[in-house]
């Protein structure tokens, strides 16, 4: 997913990005506005060994719809770094964090956007957003 993401021949500002079937261990770092959906027929896990799973790393807009997380033991699943997103839309989908009780399934470095937040399973000890 990250080589689609870096991919400025094809991916543009406002794409969405259609997610094969099968579980990426990947961390994602999101730099444009875009979208993230499986594919047609897909059930898409990103994964990472280590790291976070997602990262929005810009002040863009982003969204993941029915695409699952799983946060590596005592990690965060979805970090916005940027400071300042400008909104963070989740749907349909499963976040899994695991292990510390400082998990969480989403948390910010003191971001001033806006999150919405829809049909959305956390599974984990925190249960919680940051």
């Amino acid at each position: 997913m990250q080589d689609a993401i870096d991919d400025t021949a094809n991916t543009a500002d406002g794409d969405t990005i259609f997610v094969g079937d099968g579980t990426f261990d990947e961390t994602i770092a999101v730099v444009l506005n875009l979208t993230f959906r499986p594919a047609e027929g897909a059930t898409p896990v990103i994964e990472p060994a280590s790291g976070v799973p997602f990262q929005i790393t810009a002040d863009k807009s982003v969204t993941v719809r029915g695409i699952n997380i799983t946060a590596p033991a005592n990690g965060n699943a979805i970090t916005d770094t940027s400071l300042d997103a400008e909104k963070l839309t989740l749907r349909n989908m499963t976040i899994k964090v695991s292990g510390a009780s400082n998990a969480f399934a989403v948390t910010s470095d003191g971001a001033d956007g806006s999150y919405d937040i829809f049909d959305v399973t956390v599974d984990g000890p925190s249960g919680s957003t940051e």
